[in-house]
């Protein structure tokens, strides 16, 4: 049918042939769980390969489920706040949190009440430093 012939007296026959389909699914059963810890999927190029990880070291929680065809996720980071955008379950993938996080370097060290801690930046995370004791 071309869109020119489209008509107050057609619509619903239009409507069934582009969307009739998609009402017969039943909706899917999501994989991930709201709290579940995830890792997102590094982004390559087409036909890109390499011998490094695909997963980012950054750890995320799933805290909505948008219910759409496909189902999609809205993450936030392990301090709380909101990462933009959504994610679809093949970008995603759950892990156990074993609380190595490895740390790239050691930006300051002070000694308080004979403890030493240290200012750090750890690999693979944004530039939110943290001090460790």
């Amino acid at each position: 049918m071309e869109p020119v012939s489209v008509s107050r007296h057609n619509r619903k026959q239009v409507l069934k042939n582009l969307y009739g389909g998609l009402r017969n699914e039943k909706p899917k059963a999501p994989r991930f769980k709201i709290g579940d810890v995830v890792r997102i999927n590094k982004q390559k190029l087409h036909f890109e390969k390499g011998y490094e990880q695909n997963w980012r070291r950054e750890l995320f929680i799933v805290f909505e489920i948008v219910q759409r065809i496909p189902i999609v996720y809205r993450l936030k980071d392990l301090q709380g706040e909101e990462i933009k955008g959504t994610y679809y379950e093949a970008e995603l993938q759950k892990v156990v949190d074993s609380g190595f996080y490895p740390v790239e370097n050691v930006i300051k060290q002070r000694k308080r009440r004979g403890i030493t801690e240290y200012f750090v930046k750890f690999l693979g995370y944004p530039l939110r430093n943290l001090m460790i004791g």
